[in-house]
């Protein structure tokens, strides 16, 4: 990148932290002092000056960081896409070995370089199956969820309700 991001967001904000501080001094000084006016005046409008400059630098920068982001996507799918390729290569393969061993009966293979192939049933909880419609009351789950929907429409229209609360909007910065 052609300068420093670090040093240019901070030197970004330090002239913009100086105009702030310029704006509360003209707005203290004395109105009747023409010749202070006119200082502030020349010296906030080169603080402006300087901040578009460095406003150009910042959309540069900007543009630079989302083309490396749009190429960094581009990487993760493309190699996303071989990985899944690889394991429908795999996913094949072992599914034709298996059926190949389980249709001659063979459960497990040795080679003589000390290398096995074997079946092996998968470990964890055994599968399930389930019939919702025939199964009693007492095998069913009763969740508790607060309708997020019903409470903002409460509470957009003025009322209070005890346990929520609606929170100020996030803030974000955009650079066109």
């Amino acid at each position: 990148m052609s300068e420093n991001i670090r040093e240019v967001a901070n030197s970004l904000a330090l002239i913009t932290s100086e105009a702030a501080t310029l704006k509360e001094m003209m707005d203290k000084a004395d109105a009747g002092d023409a010749s202070a006016s006119m200082a502030f005046e020349d010296t906030m409008e080169s603080l402006n000056l300087m901040i578009e400059d460095k406003a150009d630098v910042v959309a540069e920068i900007s543009d630079e960081i989302l083309n490396d982001i749009k190429t960094a996507k581009a990487h993760i799918e493309y190699y996303q896409d071989i990985k899944r390729s690889c394991e429908n290569k795999q996913r094949y393969f072992y599914d034709r070995i298996m059926y190949a061993m389980d249709q001659s009966g063979i459960s497990k293979i040795s080679t003589e370089h000390q290398r096995k192939i074997y079946i092996s049933s998968n470990g964890g909880l055994q599968p399930l199956e389930i019939s919702e419609d025939e199964l009693d009351e007492e095998y069913f789950k009763c969740i508790k969820v607060p309708d997020k929907e019903k409470i903002r429409k409460a509470l957009e229209e003025g009322r209070e309700i005890k346990g929520a609360k609606l929170l100020p909007r996030d803030r974000h910065l955009v650079i066109k």
